[in-house]
């Protein structure tokens, strides 16, 4: 088996183990972790960039996302069918 973080080949002790030691473990979960703080941090900043936008545009940020709502329901609504009666 190789360790999911350094590479390594090593011996399984447990059927689940996925690293060769503590160590690996640990720094490879820190690494998610920094991931996806970083992503976090760049949704909020994009999130600010656009309530800064929408509030310099004179919108809202509500109104804003209201209005997407709106328009994707009318994208995602099925057209009704229409049926001819024969009288």
């Amino acid at each position: 088996m190789r360790c999911d973080q350094c590479g390594k080949e090593f011996r399984l002790n447990k059927p689940w183990q996925r690293f060769c030691k503590p160590e690996c473990r640990d720094d490879y979960h820190n690494e998610q972790k920094r991931q996806l703080t970083e992503e976090m941090k760049r949704d909020a900043y994009a999130d600010a960039v656009a309530a800064h936008e929408a509030k310099i545009n004179g919108h809202s940020v509500e109104k804003k996302k209201v209005s997407l709502d709106v328009v994707r329901r009318k994208l995602l609504k099925p057209q009704p069918t229409l049926v001819r009666r024969m009288i």
